[in-house]
């Protein structure tokens, strides 16, 4: 939800968009224990996606209205995540407990569930083996002629994601949902 609803405020500038895309981060953090993880590789894509594909010389330089916008979906962002970690405003310790859960998070992040830095390609090769070879195969064909920007930024979050949880000494089998999608996406322009 994020990415489509990111991908059509940039495509049309539509506020609804990016309050959609604000609201969708702010769930996805609310419920999703490595969302930081998604985040900090969207936010990685989305700006090498602009770099490598000529973007940054037509972003505009920021007005009043768009400084505006950005603080409106900060705002629904912080309001979602509010929301879902108070227990809709009834349980206001919630909101100190999401961000302890961090301090445990990366605690058992580095002991529990421990495999190889390569597990993430055994599994997707076992479990989804076509998928995997068209995604990576997309990725690398989008990054090498650069003419779809969203080509490119799934390319990169497909790329990205696995990287990212390659490196994290904790591996688990459903965690390559996060690397199925985009690989997903990635891989329609092969077929």
């Amino acid at each position: 939800g994020l990415v489509i609803a990111a991908a059509s405020w940039m495509g049309t500038g539509n506020r609804r968009d990016l309050l959609l895309a604000a609201a969708s981060a702010g769930i996805m953090t609310a419920t999703k224990e490595t969302a930081v993880i998604t985040l900090g590789v969207l936010t990685i894509a989305a700006m090498a996606t602009f770099v490598l594909t000529g973007g940054v010389a037509s972003l505009p330089h920021l007005t009043r209205r768009q400084w505006q916008l950005g603080l409106q979906a900060a705002f629904v962002f912080l309001l979602v995540n509010l929301a879902f970690y108070t227990s809709f405003f009834t349980n206001w310790q919630g909101s100190i407990d999401a961000l302890r859960t961090f301090a445990f998070w990366t605690h058992t992040g580095t002991r529990d569930h421990t495999h190889a830095w390569n597990a993430y390609f055994e599994w997707l090769g076992a479990l989804e083996f076509s998928l995997a070879t068209l995604g990576l195969a997309g990725a690398a064909g989008a990054l090498w002629t650069r003419d779809n920007r969203f080509a490119v930024f799934t390319g990169l979050w497909s790329m990205g994601t696995i990287a990212a949880y390659s490196l994290i000494p904790y591996k688990t089998p459903w965690l390559t949902l996060n690397m199925i999608v985009p690989l997903a996406l990635e891989s329609r322009g092969l077929l």
